[in-house]
């Protein structure tokens, strides 16, 4: 996604990702899970801290 800052492409995108992880739980969780991918770890930092709210279990964070 392209935008300016501010204009709600992180909330758009954790919605989307949100949606997938409660409407395909039993095969993500068959298949391995999701991987976000984000432009620093600053941001996904702030995913791994964010995605648990919604239920997961967890995030993990790769060097």
């Amino acid at each position: 996604m392209q935008g300016a800052p501010g204009t709600g492409k992180t909330a758009v995108g954790l919605h989307r990702i949100a949606y997938l992880l409660f409407t395909e739980r039993d095969r993500l969780r068959r298949d391995g899970g999701v991987a976000v991918i984000g432009p620093n770890r600053s941001f996904l930092s702030y995913i791994r801290n964010v995605l648990p709210a919604p239920g997961e279990i967890g995030a993990r964070l790769w060097p």
